[in-house]
């Protein structure tokens, strides 16, 4: 594989992960009546619309698990690539 095409595959996974951040960054501004600068809540906004096909206020509290969700995945994601060989612990089956 070419360095090019490579670095292409990569970066079309790049819209993905940033409309997952400005979801998550919407609903707690939405949640927790974060105060942010009106242009940046706009934006927020309309990629949380785009993405939901409908407004995420509406589902209130009960979409604070995206938040999570998000908060995982980026920590989990930056961990695997600062640590790659990292060995995880194994479960042991119950006896």
């Amino acid at each position: 594989m070419e360095p090019e095409q490579l670095m292409g595959s990569a970066a079309r996974l790049v819209p993905s992960v940033e409309a997952l951040a400005a979801l998550a960054a919407y609903v707690r501004v939405e949640s927790e009546g974060l105060e942010i600068e009106p242009e940046v809540h706009e934006l927020l906004r309309a990629i949380s619309v785009a993405v939901t096909d409908g407004d995420p206020r509406e589902a209130g509290p009960a979409a604070m698990p995206v938040v999570g969700m998000a908060r995982f995945l980026f920590a989990h994601a930056a961990e695997l690539v600062a640590e790659p060989a990292r060995r995880r612990p194994t479960s042991s089956p119950a006896s």
